[in-house]
Parts: C-alpha cells; sequence; structure tokens
C-alpha cells in the first residue's frame, strides 16, 4: 500500500519501535529478531484488545462476522522484507504494514459496508484498497476489502506503542475467504507452479462461479427478507381485527406497501414461479386489501402441492383473505386443516381462535388461546387474544392477569395499554 503517512517524518525516529517502517538499510536479523520478540506480547494483547471491541460493536447492528487476528510470524516477516529491499534497494523506507493483521469474514456481500460503516465510526481508517480481478493471474479472485486502521491512543497508550502502529484489516465473504485460503495453498505456497493455460482457465471459471454464488446468497436474503417482512406485517394487522369491535379503537388503515423496487424485483428474477415467489405476490396482493386476487393465488399454491413447510403458511394466509371479506366460515376451515397438519401450531390455534369468536364460540376460542399458549407462553398477540375473550364472558380477573402477562412482554403498546385501562374501568379499579 501507498501512503503518505508512513513517509511522515515525525514517524522516522519510531520506526524500529513499530517494525512497520523500517529506513534502509535495516537492522541485522538478529537484532530485528530481538526487537520483534520485545513487542510480540504486547501487539498481540492489542490486537485482542481491538477484537474484543470490533465483536461487540458488530453484535450492535447485528452482523454475524467471523474476527479473526495475528501477528505475522518473524520469519515470514523477515523474508517479506528481505524481498522488498531488493526490489528498490534505493527507497528510504519499507512499509510492511500487515505485521498485524486482522480479518473480518461475513456472510453475506451487503455485510462488508455495514462493517466498513461500523469500524469507520468508530476507528481511523487511514487507507483503503480493493484487491480484484484488476490484478494478475496470481491475484485472480483474491477479492476483499483491505484498509489500515489506526490503533486508538488509550489502547496504543496503555501498551506503549509507537504512533505509527497501523492493523491490517481484511473485509471479506465467507467464499471469498475459502477461494483465498485455498488459492494461497495452491498459487502462493507453491515454489514451482504447474499451471498451464487450460488449468488457468478452471481456476478463473471456479472463480466466477464463487463470485456469482455471492451475488445469487445475496438476491435469496433480500427475497427472503422481503417475504418475512411481508408475513410479519399481515399477521400484525390480522391480530389487530379483535380490537376493531371495541370502542376504544377506531379501525385503522391496514394497507402494507413493499420496499421500493422488490415487487420489481420478484417478476424478473429466474424461477419467478417458484412457491416462495408465488406466495410473496399473494402477500402483496393481501397486504393491499385485494383479497381476491390473494385468495386466487393462495388456492393456485395450494393445488399445485406445496412444500410441506409451505403448506401451513399458505392456509392461514388464505384463511385471513377469507376472515377479511367476512367469510369466516371458508376462514374457519383454512384454520382447522392448519391446525390438523400440526405444524405451525401456535399461530394455527391462535388464528382458528379468532375464528371461532366470529362464529360465536367463545369458550373455543380461549380453548385454541390456551394451547397455543401451552407452545409459547410469551407471545403477546395470544395472551391480548385471550385477556379480550375472557373479559367478554365477564371473567375480568383473568382477562386481567393475561393483559397484564402482554404488557409485561410489549410495555410500549397502545392496545394492550388501553385494554387494561378498560378493563380496570369495568372492573370499579
Amino acid at each position: 500500500m501507498n501512503s503518505q503517512y508512513c513517509l511522515d517524518p515525525r514517524f522516522v525516529v519510531s520506526c524500529y519501535m513499530s517494525l512497520m517502517y523500517l529506513n534502509l538499510p535495516a537492522p541485522d536479523q538478529e537484532n530485528l529478531e530481538r526487537k520483534y520478540q520485545d513487542h510480540y506480547e504486547s501487539w498481540e494483547r492489542v490486537l485482542f484488545e481491538i477484537h474484543r471491541r470490533i465483536r461487540s460493536e458488530l453484535a450492535q447492528v447485528d452482523v454475524r462476522a467471523t474476527v479473526k487476528y495475528r501477528v505475522k510470524s518473524f520469519q515470514s516477516y523477515y523474508k517479506k522484507l528481505v524481498y522488498r529491499a531488493s526490489l528498490n534497494a534505493k527507497a528510504p523506507v519499507i512499509e510492511l504494514t500487515d505485521l498485524l493483521g486482522m480479518r473480518i469474514v461475513c456472510p453475506f456481500m451487503e455485510d462488508l459496508e455495514l462493517v466498513e460503516a461500523v469500524l469507520g465510526r468508530q476507528y481511523s481508517l487511514i487507507e483503503r484498497e480493493k484487491k480484484g480481478a484488476e490484478f494478475s493471474f496470481k491475484e485472480f479472485g483474491y477479492e476483499s476489502v483491505h484498509f489500515l486502521m489506526n490503533v486508538p491512543d488509550e489502547v496504543r497508550d496503555s501498551f506503549h506503542l509507537s504512533p505509527d502502529t497501523v492493523i491490517e484489516v481484511q473485509l471479506r465473504t465467507i467464499l471469498q475467504d475459502a477461494w483465498a485460503e485455498v488459492e494461497h495453498e495452491l498459487v502462493y505456497k507453491s515454489e514451482y507452479s504447474t499451471f498451464d493455460e487450460p488449468l488457468r482457465r478452471k481456476l478463473a471459471a471456479l472463480n466466477a462461479n464463487l463470485s456469482l454464488a455471492d451475488m445469487i446468497f445475496h438476491e435469496i436474503r433480500v427475497f427472503q427478507r422481503e417475504l418475512q417482512r411481508q408475513i410479519r406485517r399481515r399477521r400484525e394487522a390480522f391480530t389487530e381485527t379483535l380490537l376493531e369491535e371495541s370502542p376504544l379503537n377506531e379501525r385503522k388503515d391496514q394497507t402494507v406497501f413493499p420496499s421500493p423496487g422488490v415487487e420489481e424485483m420478484v417478476e424478473v428474477l429466474p424461477s419467478g414461479n417458484t412457491a416462495d415467489h408465488l406466495l410473496l405476490k399473494a402477500l402483496y396482493a393481501h397486504n393491499r386489501h385485494d383479497y381476491r386476487r390473494a385468495i386466487d393465488l393462495y388456492s393456485h399454491l395450494l393445488e399445485e402441492d406445496p412444500r410441506p413447510g409451505v403448506l401451513p403458511v399458505v392456509l392461514i394466509h388464505r384463511g385471513m383473505a377469507y376472515f377479511s371479506l367476512g367469510d369466516y366460515d371458508r376462514a374457519h376451515d383454512d384454520f382447522d386443516r392448519a391446525v390438523n397438519l400440526n405444524a405451525d401450531l401456535r399461530r394455527a390455534y391462535h388464528y382458528r381462535g379468532i375464528s371461532f369468536i366470529r362464529r360465536g364460540d367463545n369458550e373455543a376460542a380461549l380453548e385454541d388461546f390456551t394451547a397455543s399458549l401451552a407452545l409459547d407462553n410469551r407471545q403477546y398477540d395470544v395472551l391480548l387474544s385471550r385477556s379480550q375473550t375472557y373479559a367478554r364472558i365477564g371473567k375480568m380477573h383473568d382477562a386481567l392477569r393475561d393483559c397484564d402477562d402482554a404488557l409485561a412482554l410489549a410495555p410500549d403498546s397502545d392496545q394492550a395499554r388501553r385494554f387494561h385501562h378498560h378493563i380496570t374501568n369495568q372492573m370499579g379499579m
């Protein structure tokens, strides 16, 4: 890396302290190794501290990255020093800025930008370099972002390191890291390369496949995230229907608009008629209150005999669409089928319980809500549904207990707070 920072005359006096910027001629190997050993423990401790901080910072933004660090071995360090000096004996300073290294490996391409943004806010990043296809064959595919990062002053000072101490940080995806590791073994560590043109083409094709896989993983992640978002919004909107009859609440517009550009992406992605694609299209229609279109798409999915994991989801959401049209019998039939499939029972019991309420069977509804909570007693929406049902049949103490439990899980819920106030008023509290 080329950097004006490393040539700053302020750091000439400390160049033998960090061993990262060395004036030529360099000390002999024995003296250099002694200085290296004198600082090795401090370097290890600094890297451990920065590693600890970065892991904590990434956890706060929900990035599941692997963070590794290492101090370059003296043998590798000295070999590189000799090689660099031989290339340019007239250079006043030799840069060896990868003495302290850190690698952050992320599952997805989009994580890389987020990680770099986090580090940019917390640390001083001196220089950035992206390695990739512009390099020679031996570097072909070695795609990663490299940058130099200053050690924070308080950390550096506590371990008595020189001001020019930097850490080389590499950002890669899992696939980029796998390629780099294999390529290093096949190419860089081999004294004699047997790669003729056909083998070079094979390596190039392999790298292209890995790059394509990274892009496909990214597309799948975006698609999955949007699918989950639409499912979550549909469920949240549906569970509000129990409160609509209460004078405490006004009916809200429950339209949920998709993220910009995502619906267009659904149309152009390969295999656009898969079960997942059709489900997302149905959810878009559903969340726009186009219930007939949603029911047609859900029904098409059911006719296609979707995977066991998809079937209960489709039944539950078609039941919601029927419910929204006021067709409570068909809604109940779909929820009942979902219960009998023995999959996703927490939600199936909940939604069937709601349909029982519309059919006027509060006792059956209570049984279903209780069955759902027996599987998971920390369901805010089910607790609130059961609380409301208890209130309808006059069991106000049970209603208050469930409402308290719901508020404990979601203390900021306006619905639960209003219903809690309604219950206590009814009880004269």
